[in-house]
């Protein structure tokens, strides 16, 4: 966090020119400045919070990831099963049709 001696600033003012009350009030607009800046600044205390909250959000992150992996065998197996025996029935009907159709060709 960095200070500013006013008083010496407002002095430096005054004897560049400025008269005693422009010199107080820019000193004083600087050091409310600086403050403010200074307020907007992060610690290194911030900066420890933030990686370890980073931190913490991103194993849950790769766990939840993970555990979205190992269940996709299931699902995926599911949806060969699923769809397979609906893949069966469609082609089990076009044989039927088919077979249907050459009969009827053939009479």
């Amino acid at each position: 966090m960095s200070t500013i001696d006013t008083l010496k600033y407002a002095k430096r003012l005054e004897a560049a020119g400025f008269n005693r009350i422009q010199a107080e009030e820019l000193a004083e607009i600087l050091r409310d400045d600086r403050k403010e800046r200074d307020d907007r600044v992060a610690t290194a205390t911030d900066i420890d919070h933030a990686v370890e909250s980073l931190k913490h959000s991103t194993k849950a992150d790769i766990n939840l990831l993970s555990q979205r992996i190992d269940s996709l065998p299931d699902k995926i197996m599911w949806q060969l099963v699923k769809y397979g025996g609906i893949f069966y029935a469609v082609i089990r009907s076009i044989e039927f049709l088919v077979a249907l159709y050459l009969k009827k060709a053939g009479s």
